[in-house]
């Protein structure tokens, strides 16, 4: 998982933003992490990405006409949710069942809030 411009990998997102460069850390959310939301024990936070798209907002079905609360709040029970790409100027949110790499894109209402427990 990272961000990409250019086809380089240029920064891995991980909170409470990114990590400049690549690492090879970079990984989406630990599977562990799922543990933690089954079991109701701990609250999802979440970490924004700024300028980003997926194929996740090419490909996957959108929700149109709400807040960015309203989309990470459909996020936040589901346990296979990773995080969710949302487009503020459109107010459009795509959940994220899997992260890949992100593409940097010009367009900095384009965001990822990427899902995490502490």
């Amino acid at each position: 998982m990272g961000i990409c411009a250019k086809e380089m990998c240029v920064a891995c997102p991980e909170p409470p933003g990114q990590l400049a460069g690549w690492s090879e850390r970079c990984a989406p959310p630990a599977a562990a992490e799922s543990t933690s939301c089954e079991k109701g024990a701990a609250v999802p936070e979440y970490y924004k990405v700024v300028g980003v798209e997926s194929f996740v907002n090419r490909y996957g079905e959108s929700v149109e006409g709400v807040d960015v609360g309203e989309c990470r709040g459909r996020c936040d029970g589901e346990c296979g949710c990773l995080g969710v790409l949302y487009w503020e100027k459109e107010r459009k949110c795509w959940l994220a069942w899997v992260i890949g790499t992100l593409e940097k894109v010009g367009d900095e209402s384009h965001v990822a809030w990427i899902k995490y427990y502490k």
